[in-house]
């Protein structure tokens, strides 16, 4: 049996141990807030260094180049990604060579001319024709595909072009030479701006006739504007730009030159007036020069007249424009029947006139057919009671 003795010291390091316990209890209660709040920062610490790391992460991949999506050999994917590039790669190619063969032969035809250098008095017989060699037939399609798109774009989708009786002339220009039993083509028109021809001439061609020009037409410009620096001349040539020249009279050789394309059965364009209207509205007095040159072929010509209507909305003399560039326009092209000068030749020959009257008798024909285009313009640019039709509408639709 435990004696009284050991239970009272057994008491005694009972009470001891309970008294140092519960102030270590109250010392631990009280240090709970502080570590519950160090282990929150410590908490709030280790999620902003893991958000950190994540944003740095995400940087790094959008920095990372993009790596090309696995395919597997004969995947359609990849097919066509690879014919895409290929079609790329080709049509680069493609665009490279075609530049670099219109280069060659407007070298090659500014080495023709420059050897046989064009004079404004010297006759045509010192300058190669165009379309002899396979430089000038390069330059002739690139020329004409160009910028007859280029024309039709800009007159036919950018602006609104409306035609009257073109049928017959459209006929007439797509059959060419041959089509028209060896006959040339002769159209004349009024002149308003200088983009008249190709903007005007070449919304009567079709569209997949550009890329042959042996049916496109010629066109005349005198020797002090389009021929005097020698580097454009292959360009004008290219184009189908025969000179003239101003005061010569038309008895020039010039004008032989025009002839015998005309003989050749070959489509000339002419302005008869020799220069530019102020406006549509206004159409001066006809020259003799298309007298002279109906008059003087073996074969007389296919002779068509038209007279276009708001040109000058697409390049305005007066205000000083430059670039043809507008949108919203409305022109009109009316077309005139073929003309039949055969009898008025055969008649004027049989009684013996001369050749100066035919021509002026040519030329009187000629200015009718056209002044009553000019009247169908003005009345119908006149038709309703505003007196402003969709012919006379602002250049710009804002406007």
């Amino acid at each position: 049996m435990v004696s009284m003795g050991a239970k009272c010291r057994s008491r005694s390091l009972v009470v001891k141990i309970t008294a140092s316990y519960y102030p270590l209890k109250r010392f631990k209660r009280a240090r709970r807030p502080v570590d519950r709040f160090r282990e929150r920062r410590r908490d709030r610490f280790r999620e902003g260094k893991q958000r950190l790391s994540t944003c740095r992460a995400r940087r790094d991949v959008q920095k990372r180049p993009a790596e090309p999506p696995s395919f597997t050999l004969d995947s359609p994917a990849r097919r066509t990604v690879l014919m895409l590039a290929r079609t790329r790669r080709g049509a680069g190619l493609t665009l490279l060579g075609g530049a670099g063969c219109v280069a060659a032969a407007y070298a090659e035809e500014y080495r023709r001319r420059t050897t046989a250098p064009f004079r404004p008095g010297a006759p045509a017989s010192e300058a190669p024709e165009t379309g002899s060699t396979l430089s000038a037939v390069v330059l002739e399609t690139f020329g004409f595909v160009t910028f007859g798109l280029y024309s039709k774009f800009a007159m036919q989708v950018c602006n609104t072009t409306h035609f009257d009786n073109d049928e017959v002339l459209r006929r007439l220009i797509a059959e060419g030479g041959p089509g028209r039993q060896g006959r040339g083509l002769v159209t004349v028109s009024n002149h308003v701006t200088a983009v008249d021809d190709p903007g005007v001439v070449a919304t009567l061609i079709d569209a997949k006739n550009f890329a042959t020009p042996g049916n496109m037409r010629w066109q005349m410009c005198a020797t002090d504007r389009c021929f005097k620096v020698r580097a454009l001349l292959p360009f004008f040539r290219a184009g189908r730009i025969l000179p003239v020249l101003r005061g010569g009279g038309t008895s020039h050789h010039f004008v032989d030159d025009v002839v015998r394309k005309v003989e050749e059965g070959e489509w000339v364009h002419v302005f008869p007036t020799g220069k530019r209207d102020p406006d549509s509205r206004s159409l001066g007095p006809l020259k003799p020069g298309v007298g002279r040159i109906i008059a003087s072929c073996k074969q007389t010509p296919v002779v068509v007249p038209f007279y276009h209507y708001g040109m000058e909305r697409i390049q305005c003399k007066a205000r000083g424009e430059v670039l043809p560039i507008t949108f919203g326009a409305n022109m009109h092209v009316f077309v005139g029947e073929p003309l039949d000068f055969e009898p008025l030749i055969r008649e004027h020959r049989t009684t013996g006139c001369s050749e100066q009257q035919l021509q002026a008798a040519i030329v009187a024909k000629v200015d009718a057919a056209m002044r009553e285009l000019q009247a169908r313009a003005v009345a119908q640019a006149d038709a309703d009671s505003t007196g402003r039709s969709k012919l006379d509408r602002p250049k710009y639709p804002w406007s």
